[in-house]
């Protein structure tokens, strides 16, 4: 089904903590509903960044049967505001969208989070 027709929903909340760097990213939204979220691999990634334990996240996307929710868009929220998280490698001007090494040099990329257009 294209996107176009999809009826996309939003939920805010708290990323719980996760035992382990494989473990299946979940959040408790404002209501107290636990949501497993599906994602991406780079969004995967970004959920487990320590950096970003205690941000309160949003996500858009669609919510499945057995309290799943299919990602399509995230973000965090500081004060209110919407922010893009991103990485970037200083040394090759390379952006990422996962924490850890540049792709070129390997270095450690420094994290961006970018206010979201409204």
């Amino acid at each position: 089904m294209a996107d176009s027709q999809v009826e996309f929903t939003t939920i805010r909340g708290h990323v719980l903590p996760m035992a382990d760097e494989e473990a299946e990213p979940r959040l408790r939204d404002e209501s107290g509903k636990v949501w497993t979220l599906a994602v991406e691999t780079d969004a995967f990634h970004t959920l487990h960044d320590p950096k970003l334990a205690d941000r309160t996240w949003e996500f858009v996307g669609v919510p499945q049967a057995g309290g799943s929710f299919d990602v399509h868009k995230l973000f965090t929220i500081k004060d209110g505001e919407r922010f893009q998280v991103t990485y970037y490698c200083e040394i090759c001007h390379i952006v990422s969208y996962r924490p850890g090494r540049c792709m070129c040099c390997q270095e450690p990329v420094e994290l961006r989070e970018i206010p979201a257009e409204k």
